[in-house]
């Protein structure tokens, strides 16, 4: 029998029954309607019998001032915190005619209280934390989230304090919730978005992927201005232990790279934007999904004391708290984003190189060929940073994870699928030195990942074997690309017709993707590798690098470093191949 202060579903029941009884079918809004309903009651119980029964007085939940010049640290879970379940959560579209004419005032200073550069210098090597002085433009997330894994929800609060570093005023803010696509298996409810202390109604898109913060007074180019979210996100568990999980959970591990709304990126003109330059792009199958500007971040969570935190940033604090919970804190440098994961089965090793902490998350039975991959990290980490240009990062983070056996880059963490470890353990080699390259390509040089995929993976491909190649005197570079394009003629032999098997859409699987936006760029890459020599070649992807650190690159740029050193048809070809969009034609 239920708690006599707990409201009652049977009024939802009886309902179910009349409609049913009808013979009428019920339409899937009222359908979700209705789970929401229940289970925001069933949580109301669940998190209020804990409290009951132990006779302490709930706490109050934090709620976020406007005037805060921190985020507030987030409560034990009370009674009053909800589950949000709705597929496509609210607020609702808006049409841009219904958009509130509040005042949203901005400012010419950076907003004080915010933590200061030296705050993320810990994320950086000593010799390289004076960078942060020609980074002040940089948009600055300070964001704290709770993770509840009985109730598979995560709540989170942030402030952001960003300058308009563009030529044009903006009327409106964009960001990204990525949480909501389609492919992931989550869900992003913005409760409260707050711009310099006055509350603001979002505006979502139809896929509720893109929220569109309206300004009344437009944001000036070089002037600042604060916006903070408060956010519920839910997230579903597969039980499929080789499920690909990319935002969810899986066996023990919750992964959630894309847990919070990121500010999306500003570049007039460019493939994928609207009219006022901000990247709107619905994200097609198989492409990656995270094309972030650059950004300086601190984080902090709270989660049950048993749960092992990963985050992508250096850890800097952590602390038990009360209730069987614990906080953790991290800072990054200048980063592209931020990643969360927990287990309470997660075990760690670590290793130095040249000043760069590598640390591996692993699961105890994966120890051996996860210790290997550590060394195999730890061999292309230091191998990159002298044959480019330096790994300006004090620490890289390498976490087994519920991607199958398949693997993941982000900004200073990389993701192993915990079923490489267990189905092919002897091939971890390859995965890692991609995904380790990938923190040049793509991290310290960004792209987008829809409209130009093959700049970054061709390039990532490519760098196992030119490493390879130098570092061990029994590879062969030029038999592995042969190899390779024997695939790619062989997989175009599956394709009958005028046009050519990498121009052909919709992709036929992943295989399809892959071969036009990995393999196909990393041949002619190779082959352009070949022609010019490896000292050649070394300089000149060195010259792309310094050019294009921490902005976002695009084809003519890597086309612009070989000019004048490769034949020109090699080129035409290489610029055709990396200049391959992922996206459907419109």
């Amino acid at each position: 029998m239920g708690d006599q202060n707990t409201p009652s579903t049977d009024p939802v029941v009886h309902m179910l029954r009349s409609v049913l009884s009808s013979g009428h079918r019920i339409p899937k809004w009222a359908v979700r309607s209705i789970v929401v309903i229940v289970t925001v009651l069933a949580c109301g119980m669940l998190e209020a019998a804990p409290w009951r029964a132990s006779g302490v007085t709930a706490p109050a939940v934090a709620q976020v001032s406007p005037v805060s010049t921190r985020v507030a640290s987030l409560p034990t879970p009370t009674p009053t915190l909800v589950v949000v379940a709705t597929k496509r959560p609210t607020p609702v579209p808006v049409s841009v005619d219904d958009i509130p004419a509040k005042i949203v005032a901005t400012v010419e200073q950076e907003p004080v209280g915010f933590p200061p550069l030296s705050t993320y210098s810990e994320s950086l090597r000593p010799e390289f934390q004076s960078m942060l002085s020609d980074l002040s433009h940089l948009t600055r997330y300070d964001m704290s989230v709770e993770i509840f894994p009985a109730q598979r929800m995560l709540k989170g609060t942030a402030v952001i304090t960003l300058r308009n570093n563009s030529a044009i005023a903006w009327p409106s803010i964009v960001f990204r919730l990525p949480a909501n696509h389609p492919r992931l298996h989550t869900d992003m409810y913005l409760e409260r978005v707050v711009v310099n202390g006055l509350s603001v109604q979002p505006v979502l898109s139809p896929s509720a992927t893109v929220a569109t913060i309206p300004l009344a007074s437009p944001l000036q180019p070089d002037h600042w201005v604060r916006v903070e979210f408060t956010w519920f996100l839910g997230y579903e568990h597969l039980s499929d232990e080789s499920a690909y999980v990319r935002n969810g959970a899986n066996q023990d591990m919750i992964n959630l790279p894309h847990f919070y709304p990121e500010l999306a990126v500003h570049a007039p003109g460019a493939p994928g934007t609207d009219a006022m330059g901000w990247w709107i792009q619905e994200i097609p199958p198989h492409t990656d999904m995270r094309f972030h500007e650059t950004v300086l971040m601190t984080v902090e969570a709270v989660a049950p004391s048993e749960y092992v935190l990963v985050g992508s940033g250096a850890p800097v604090h952590e602390e038990v708290m009360a209730h069987g919970r614990k906080r953790q804190r991290w800072v990054t440098g200048p980063v592209r984003g931020f990643v969360l994961q927990a287990s309470p089965l997660y075990q760690v090793s670590s290793k130095d190189v040249d000043g760069v902490r590598i640390q591996s998350f692993y699961h105890a039975e994966d120890e051996p060929v996860a210790l290997r991959a550590l060394d195999q990290a730890a061999e292309a980490l230091g191998f990159f940073s002298k044959a480019w240009i330096p790994y300006p990062y004090a620490h890289l983070t390498i976490v087994a994870s519920p991607l199958a056996d398949t693997a993941m880059e982000y900004s200073n963490l990389i993701q192993i699928g915990v079923m490489r470890y267990r189905s092919h353990p002897w091939n971890t080699a390859f995965l890692v030195v991609h995904e380790v390259a990938h923190q040049w390509i793509y991290l310290l040089v960004h792209n987008d990942p829809v409209n130009h995929p093959g700049l970054d993976e061709g390039l990532a491909d490519l760098s196992y074997v030119y490493m390879m190649d130098t570092v061990d005197q029994n590879f062969n570079g030029s038999r592995h690309l042969g190899y390779w394009q024997h695939l790619n003629e062989d997989f175009g032999s599956r394709f009958p017709g005028a046009s050519p098997w990498w121009l052909a859409h919709p992709y036929h699987g992943f295989r399809h993707y892959h071969a036009t936006h990995y393999r196909r760029p990393a041949v002619l890459l190779g082959e352009i590798w070949t022609y010019t020599g490896h000292e050649v070649f070394t300089d000149k992807l060195r010259h792309y690098m310094d050019q294009n650190l921490f902005r976002i690159a695009t084809p003519e740029h890597l086309i612009g470093v070989f000019e004048g050193s490769v034949p020109q048809g090699q080129l035409t070809e290489l610029e055709e191949a990396i200049g391959i969009s992922a996206a459907p034609a419109s």
